[in-house]
């Protein structure tokens, strides 16, 4: 296991660098002037031109990505236009909130989708499977960005039981922290628990088909061990991938859920910097998330050796 995993970390090396290239590429291709968006509309093309080689713009897009480069492998991400403070500086200040914020989510993800998920699998066919797999439809037609609004005008306006919006450290307050992660986490995490309780379901239903299981119902064993014993192990197979690609969806999915609920998280900083012509920010949080996603993957490669011990015998061979 150790092995695979050293190997995928040096796989990594190639997919973080090619990630990185496309992120620099695609922010010189963006419309709009950093220089130009630092000095307002009345500047002139020589205080625009003077401005641009501070910045380092001048010079020739395959350079400046060298340099760049250079700087982040020595854990230099630059230095924002905006607000003059070390990039690095600005993600450590946003990426408690963010994490929280994917940590809540994610816990509440795995909470409603693995049991709704076998509860519709186990009652296929039944009223309460037909009740909630058309509740699940209706939550994923729903953009996250619309329920967070509905949430706010009826949890925070209407009843005035949570917070509209708003971060609170957790060390500081911890009751106040919780109340105001309750709305952004069910609004992150909701269309997430949706999409994967529907593959629970699915994947339980191809687990209850096979011979072995209906073989264990022969033997005589109670219905709750064979679940537990037989079907829900091997219904995490398949589970795990898609809640390892959701983790890593949470960070994209919170640039708008950040946005609704004015949460200073990594999100929003995304969004303050494109909005700002910020290149520094946005190439340093874009390049974050990247590497998190494929950590992300990495801990599912993992876990399914967990779950399953074959895996980890197959790898050895």
């Amino acid at each position: 296991m150790l092995t695979y995993i050293l190997r995928r970390l040096l796989q990594a090396i190639p997919v973080i660098f090619f990630s990185a290239m496309v992120i620099f590429i695609l922010m010189r291709l963006a419309p709009g002037d950093p220089a130009a968006a630092q000095l307002g509309t009345d500047a002139t093309p020589e205080n625009i031109a003077n401005m641009r080689r501070t910045m380092g713009l001048d010079q020739p897009i395959s350079l400046q990505f060298i340099r760049w480069l250079r700087d982040v492998a020595q854990g230099d991400l630059g230095r924002s236009y905006v607000n003059k403070v070390p990039v690095a500086t600005l993600i450590r200040q946003r990426m408690a909130a963010t994490f929280q914020l994917a940590l809540a989510a994610t816990s509440l993800v795995v909470f409603l989708a693995l049991p709704v998920g076998a509860l519709c699998a186990l009652n296929a066919g039944k009223r309460i499977d037909l009740l909630l797999t058309s509740l699940i439809s209706i939550i994923i037609a729903i953009p996250n960005f619309w329920f967070g609004i509905l949430a706010i005008l009826l949890f925070a306006v209407a009843l005035g039981v949570l917070p509209p919006g708003g971060w609170v450290d957790i060390t500081r307050d911890l009751g106040a922290a919780l109340r105001a992660l309750i709305l952004p986490a069910i609004t992150l995490s909701l269309n997430q628990a949706a999409v994967l309780s529907r593959y629970v379901r699915t994947s339980m239903l191809d687990i209850l088909s096979e011979n072995y299981v209906r073989t264990a119902h022969a033997k005589g064993m109670r219905k709750s061990a064979v679940t537990w014993k037989h079907i829900f192990p091997n219904t995490l197979i398949p589970v795990l991938t898609i809640l390892g690609i959701q983790l890593g969806r949470m960070f994209g999915g919170a640039v708008v859920v950040e946005s609704v609920y004015a949460w200073p998280g990594l999100g929003r900083l995304l969004v303050t910097g494109i909005s700002g012509r910020d290149y520094p920010v946005v190439q340093g949080t874009l390049l974050l998330m990247a590497i998190v996603f494929i950590v992300i993957n990495l801990a599912t490669d993992v876990a399914y050796g967990i779950v399953d011990p074959r895996i980890r015998l197959s790898r050895k061979r």
